[in-house]
């Protein structure tokens, strides 16, 4: 058997290890090639929308009910007093028209990963995130960060990010959620941003999922591998 099928066999399972590890979680107000949206009312491509209801700012808390039909999340108004630095995330809402928001008003937002065939022991979700006015937010329905405001007061919430790094990943499917709970007594600006999104510390399990276009290119290197074999073979007879 010549030696040039086995080499570029190698090769193809080499470069399909190395690039399973592309990326898995993705912030908030992007399309869906990693690109921030600009226009509010744009479609969220990776996070939805999944329950809706009310919410108390100062505790945080709130009381919501499932979306019997989830939906994409929406772009939300660039509000000026926002903090508007990340050039790779943007604030979002379930609506564009997030400009005049009720008072109390609670939408959760929901972002799934999959970590099918990877070791998250070790592993950690490390990120940051604003909200206008408060909320929390859960990882696989434990929550690691909340952040509250007086009724109609403080603005710190969506000026300045915070950080999280919570490790209770599932090595399968994963749920992030951010209850986002809007203040004041009339209707008002709203909306919610997640940023940094990063897995520290993931391994490749024994049996690492590569993702459909790494199929692709593996079957592509594979008939390269065919027809450079079948060119050498004939200049050899």
């Amino acid at each position: 058997m010549n030696k040039a099928i086995p080499l570029i066999f190698a090769g193809t399972l080499a470069f399909a290890a190395a690039t399973a590890h592309s990326q898995i979680v993705y912030n908030t107000g992007l399309d869906s090639l990693g690109n921030k949206l600009t226009t509010a009312g744009q479609d969220d491509a990776h996070w939805m929308v999944i329950a809706e209801g009310t919410g108390n700012v100062t505790v945080p808390s709130a009381t919501v009910t499932p979306l019997a039909q989830p939906f994409s999340a929406k772009f939300a108004i660039q509000n000026g007093n926002y903090n508007n630095t990340p050039t790779d995330a943007g604030w979002i809402w379930d609506t564009g028209a997030s400009g005049s928001i009720p008072a109390n008003r609670a939408v959760v937002f929901e972002l799934t990963f999959d970590l099918t065939g990877y070791d998250v022991s070790g592993a950690s979700l490390a990120g940051f995130w604003g909200v206008d006015n408060a909320g929390f937010i859960q990882l696989n329905g434990v929550t690691f960060s909340s952040l509250a405001t007086p009724q109609g007061g403080d603005t710190a919430t969506f000026k300045t990010f915070t950080p999280f790094a919570p490790t209770n990943l599932n090595s399968g499917l994963n749920s992030l959620q951010v209850t986002a709970i809007n203040a004041g007594d009339t209707d008002n600006p709203a909306a919610v941003l997640v940023g940094g999104l990063e897995i520290i510390g993931l391994k490749e399990g024994a049996h690492p999922v590569p993702e459909p276009s790494t199929y692709g290119l593996i079957g592509a290197l594979l008939l390269v591998g065919l027809i450079a074999n079948r060119r050498l073979r004939q200049k050899t007879r």
